[in-house]
């Protein structure tokens, strides 16, 4: 899902329009893109969002605009320190990604689990993580390991810098979906990112069956090929198809989840 390639499809579809035919109804628009196959379409949205997170954790930032820039404990709890109020404000409602090393993992008191990431003191100054124990990345993590997580934090209590977490290539796919428009499940697209998308898969359907039974790297090869904007240009676009694409809108993009 390379920002280069949506942007071929866009103008690719967008450049189809034709003014004096008109253009599908969401229904009908729905009846053209529904997949034959709900399990490719899904391996297929999966494989190519998880290479997008993967690229968007190197660069610091999604596509549209995500904030991934990584944040110390020992700065959040330095800011909590320095003034509790101000930090508060800061942070409240942001998603904040710290890296860190796993200074112990384990249960609070109602079973719930819980990591805490070292801020570089011994008894006060690290970031106490709620997450969620089953998750695969909490049950592979092990003390002194480093992490990279995504943070809500909801407080300061006893000099600890308290938060809710999950890992930050979870929380970085939410987040391309979300500013993509896009599902694990096939749903009326509601923005140009997400329809041409969902196009795109419809017409490549016959190459992509094989390839995407999972959403490995096969997948993802055959995807990012079928998805060259170069090779729509060589399939016939219905005009009703392009009409209705040109009257959706972009996605909002920010720090949001």
């Amino acid at each position: 899902m390379n920002k280069l390639i949506v942007a071929a499809l866009l103008s690719t579809f967008a450049a189809g329009v034709f003014a004096e035919v008109k253009p599908f109804t969401d229904d009908e628009a729905y009846g053209y893109l529904k997949p034959s196959d709900e399990h490719v379409y899904s391996n297929v949205i999966n494989a190519m969002v998880r290479n997008d997170a993967e690229a968007s954790l190197q660069l610091n930032k999604t596509e549209m605009g995500f904030d991934l820039t990584p944040h110390s404990v020992k700065k959040i709890v330095s800011d909590f320190e320095k003034n509790e109020i101000v930090a508060t404000d800061n942070y409240a409602n942001r998603a904040i990604r710290i890296k860190g090393i796993v200074k112990s993992i384990g249960l609070d008191a109602f079973k719930n689990g819980v990591i805490t990431i070292s801020g570089e003191k011994v008894m006060f100054g690290n970031l106490v993580a709620s997450v969620d124990k089953s998750a695969e990345w909490v049950r592979k993590a092990g003390k002194g390991d480093k992490v990279d997580v995504i943070c809500n934090i909801s407080g300061y209590t006893m000099l600890n810098v308290a938060a809710k977490c999950d890992s930050a290539l979870n929380v970085t796919k939410v987040v391309i979906k979300k500013e993509y428009g896009l599902g694990d499940r096939f749903t009326l697209p509601k923005s140009q990112s997400s329809a041409a998308i969902a196009i795109m898969i419809k017409m490549s359907a016959d190459k992509l069956s094989e390839p995407c039974a999972s959403a490995g790297n096969a997948c993802l090869r055959a995807s990012m090929s079928a998805l060259d904007g170069k090779q729509i240009k060589a399939n016939k676009i219905d005009p009703r198809l392009s009409g209705w694409f040109e009257s959706l809108p972009q996605p909002p993009s920010g720090n949001t989840m």
